[in-house]
Order: C-alpha cells, then sequence, then structure tokens
C-alpha cells in the first residue's frame, strides 16, 4: 500500500530533483505545512532510488535517524520524540524561518 498519491508522488519527485539536481533549494517552501512534512517522509523512503536514477555517479553518505530532519538544528533535537512532529511547525528550524524561535530541545552534555 502506497501513502502517497501518484500526483504527490510526481510532485515529491519534481521537488527532489530541482532540489538535489538544479540545486534550487527552495522548492519544498512553496508547501503547506503538512506536505511539507510528508515531502519530508516520502524523501526519507526514496532518497536512495532518487540517487540511483537521478544522480547515479554520487556517492551519499546518510545515517539512520529516527526523526524527520528539515534542517542541520533537528538533528539532536529530542522535541520530535517528546511532543510529536506537530510541534516542528512553530520551530525556526521547520522551514528555515527565522523569526519564529527555536523549539528545538536537546540533551545536556556534561
Amino acid at each position: 500500500m502506497n501513502i502517497f498519491t501518484d500526483d504527490e508522488i510526481k510532485e515529491f519527485e519534481q521537488i527532489w530533483i530541482e532540489q538535489n539536481v538544479h540545486s534550487l533549494y527552495n522548492s519544498e517552501k512553496q508547501l503547506n505545512d503538512d506536505k511539507y512534512i510528508n515531502y519530508h517522509i516520502w524523501e526519507d523512503l526514496n532518497w536512495k532510488e532518487m540517487y540511483k536514477k537521478d544522480l547515479p555517479k554520487t556517492i551519499v553518505f546518510r545515517g539512520n535517524n529516527p526523526i524527520l530532519v528539515f534542517h542541520g538544528g533537528c538533528l539532536s533535537c529530542k522535541s520530535q520524540q517528546t511532543f510529536g512532529v506537530e510541534r516542528c511547525k512553530g520551530c525556526k528550524y521547520f522551514k528555515c524561518d527565522w523569526n519564529k524561535p527555536d523549539l528545538s530541545i536537546r540533551e545536556k552534555v556534561i
């Protein structure tokens, strides 16, 4: 069972190509917040296939992360595990909206 419609898949593939092949990094910002989250879920599920198809000579080092990563600021954030992905919509790292607050939760390093 596919969780995305054919139209969403086409749209997400086009956004991926714009960002990764043509370096148009704001392509995903046009999406509403829910679709932006769905795009990142789709990307997490399909990135290997997309690189093989569109950028076959690229070597990608990408680890597994238990959360959706919208920006590098999300990498050590614990907010999704505690509050869910909906909280991310209000954070500055969600769509790189620096006017929003930093809602990330980090573990203290001693």
